[in-house]
C-alpha cells in the first residue's frame, strides 16, 4: 500500500486539500466505493471543518484508495480507525490521511489500543 501523509497544524488546509484530492479522484474515472447494503462509503464528521473519511475505487482498474482528513481530536481519530478497519478486507491501494504534527496535544496523548 501506497501512503500519502498530509500534515498540518490546525486550520492549515489538511481538509481542504483532501476535498480537493476527492474531486482529482472524480475527474479520473474513481467513485465512491459502497458497503454492503450500497451505501457509499464516505461519513463526515459534524465539526466546522467537515472532515471526512471515503473510499474511492476506480471504474475500471479497481484502485481502492481511502482518505481520512481528520486527524485533531482523539475521538475523530477512533472512528478513523474503526472505519479503516472495518472497510480493509478488501484492501487498500492507497492511503491518503491527515496527520498533526508530532508536537501537539492530540499526538502526545493518543495511545492505540
Amino acid at each position: 500500500m501506497e501512503v500519502v501523509l498530509i500534515q498540518g497544524n490546525s486550520n492549515a488546509g489538511k481538509t481542504t486539500l483532501c476535498k480537493k484530492v476527492e474531486k482529482i479522484l472524480r475527474n479520473f474515472g474513481f467513485i465512491l466505493d459502497k458497503d454492503e447494503y450500497g451505501k457509499d462509503l464516505r461519513e463526515v464528521e459534524d465539526n466546522p471543518e467537515k472532515d471526512f473519511r471515503a473510499i474511492y475505487v476506480h471504474i475500471t482498474c479497481k484502485t481502492r484508495i481511502i482518505i481520512i482528513s481528520g486527524s485533531d481530536l482523539i475521538t475523530i481519530i477512533r472512528r478513523n480507525r474503526k472505519f479503516y478497519n472495518k472497510y480493509k478486507k478488501k484492501g487498500y491501494d492507497v492511503l491518503i490521511n491527515a496527520i498533526r504534527p508530532e508536537n501537539t496535544i492530540v499526538n502526545k496523548h493518543y495511545v492505540c489500543k
